[in-house]
């Protein structure tokens, strides 16, 4: 019986996070995969901080956070296809004091196209991103 009762609290658990934002099936097509890494002139970039890359879908303007490695790599689930807005967002530490931070946003000149059949992408940031 108690084995019962923490499956169906799991259960529970997991239909609440299913349920949270919109899944693939309310997309008219999706990849499967989104991975790749942002570039600047085609040379991986690095980063120190946190940085998230957001990216806005311009058929249905959802928003979707895509958490970055330090390597400027990232990989995720499906994406929707078609066409996107990018913005790089960092939080850094402040070069005033180690427990502040500083924010920094970069719009990625030409956004992204994200296609069916394709998973691995390069995002250039363009010479104008100073890391």
């Amino acid at each position: 019986m108690l084995i019962k009762k923490k499956l169906a609290s799991l259960l529970f658990v997991s239909f609440l996070f299913i349920g949270c934002g919109p899944g693939p099936v309310e997309y008219e097509e999706t990849t499967d995969a989104f991975v790749g890494r942002l570039v600047q002139n085609g040379e991986p970039i690095t980063f120190s901080g946190e940085a998230v890359l957001n990216l806005i879908h311009h058929g249905t303007s959802d928003r979707f956070g895509v958490p970055l490695k330090s390597d400027g790599s990232f990989v995720i689930g499906w994406m929707p296809t078609g066409k996107y807005s990018a913005e790089l967002k960092m939080r850094r530490p402040s070069s005033e004091s180690g427990s502040r931070t500083a924010r920094d946003s970069y719009d990625v000149p030409g956004g992204l196209l994200i296609e069916k059949d394709k998973n691995e992408y390069e995002i250039e940031l363009g010479e104008k991103w100073e890391p």
